[in-house]
């Protein structure tokens, strides 16, 4: 792959028309808001889950994909056998059973990932549909535990099968544990977004738009016109993900582009800037399709809950996220864009310096507010990642 942007001779603007990403049609992400399990139950071994999804592709049949594993921390681990459950809500209180090889429920084994069939559905490209998931896992079930919430989305557990109708009660709100598939996939030639990386690439501390199943800086703005999963994990540095990741890396197959933000807990924890570096470069070679970097995001402290820069203190390793920024900004071999969301939460009057804008741009010093994550989102021209590579303009031939 070219660096960033080398060989480009059009910069395509957020206006520009959505690109294809190719012209045959391949088994692919189709929707938005599917997310990666991070929990396993301390004791429930039942839940039910309706979350909610847009439609980025105008497909004839759509198919789920559900795992019974998860991430302990930053370790890919095998959950215990489940059962489950499934069905599309399309619209609202109207339902369509999902089966697995003709039957109404499947048994996963131990780390495995399941792949319905195809269910033939009508729900028009843009719609809004909803998964409804049923689990019954003896050894305790998996769930995702920062939902930012839409109005929309439910959570019961421990639970009955609710997955043809019925209303679950308790609401999947902000940082509440729900379960999604881990990829919704249908036949498709436009583009699909894998988003990797950490908790900001997740969306942790987001609280989504009412109606709106869209969270974090990526998947706000690639989810915005395209189908986008998260297939991230809040806490996890590249050191770490280098060493267990098979189990997402499989799920690279159903994504024709990449979005990875990833690296602030590696240089927080000590990382120096050449073991980042190296890190990276090593990530950005895994992936299949083109790849985005964004810029690291600042992290300070604060002692008025970071409503003044004034408050603020950056921490000490401040200065190796400043030399990695500039150096993805310089150009990354194997990297097509490179998003630098800092200027639009990051202290105007201090740039570079690891201190928030005032205020209300962070709750914690490390992960945007849905403020912080609305103004990153707008900087992020996902036109750069998905247009098709114009050739360098010295290879045009008259």
């Amino acid at each position: 792959m070219p660096s960033a942007e080398v060989a480009a001779i059009h910069e395509p603007s957020k206006s520009d028309p959505i690109t294809m990403a190719d012209s045959v049609q391949t088994l692919r992400q189709v929707a938005t808001g599917t997310h990666i399990p991070n929990t396993l139950a301390s004791s429930n071994t039942t839940t039910f889950s309706r979350t909610p999804h847009i439609l980025r592709s105008a497909v004839a049949a759509l198919a789920i994909v559900l795992p019974n594993w998860y991430v302990a921390g930053q370790t890919e681990t095998n959950a215990g056998s489940a059962t489950w459950t499934a069905a599309i809500e399309y619209p609202a209180g109207t339902f369509t059973r999902v089966t697995f090889g003709g039957a109404a429920s499947v048994t996963s084994s131990s780390g495995g990932n399941i792949v319905s069939d195809q269910i033939p559905v009508s729900i028009p490209k843009g719609e809004k549909f909803w998964v409804r998931l049923f689990q019954n896992a003896p050894s305790k079930a998996v769930y995702f535990t920062f939902y930012a919430g839409d109005g929309t989305a439910q959570f019961v557990s421990p639970a009955s099968d609710l997955t043809m109708g019925g209303t679950a009660t308790t609401s999947a709100s902000f940082q509440a544990a729900t379960t999604t598939p881990i990829a919704i996939i249908g036949m498709s030639s436009d583009p699909a977004i894998g988003i990797y990386g950490d908790s900001i690439s997740v969306g942790r501390g987001d609280t989504a738009d009412a109606g709106l199943p869209l969270q974090g800086h990526l998947g706000r703005a690639f989810g915005a016109a395209y189908a986008a999963g998260h297939v991230g994990i809040s806490g996890d540095r590249m050191s770490l993900f280098l060493g267990s990741k098979a189990k997402r890396m499989s799920l690279a197959s159903y994504f024709t582009h990449f979005a990875v933000n990833m690296g602030i807990n590696d240089i927080t924890g000590g990382g120096s800037a050449s073991a980042v570096a190296a890190d990276t470069n090593s990530i950005v070679g895994l992936f299949p399709g083109p790849v985005a970097l964004c810029t690291l995001s600042p992290v300070s402290t604060s002692t008025d809950t970071w409503n003044s820069v004034a408050a603020q203190t950056t921490v000490a390793s401040n200065a190796v996220r400043v030399t990695e920024n500039t150096r993805r900004l310089g150009g990354i071999s194997g990297v097509k864009t490179v998003y630098d969301v800092n200027p639009s939460v990051e202290s105007v009057a201090s740039p570079e310096s690891g201190l928030w804008r005032a205020s209300a741009y962070t709750a914690d010093g490390t992960h945007p507010s849905a403020k912080g994550y609305k103004e990153e989102a707008a900087a992020i021209n996902v036109a750069l990642l998905t247009a098709t590579q114009q050739p360098a303009q010295d290879a045009v031939v008259a």
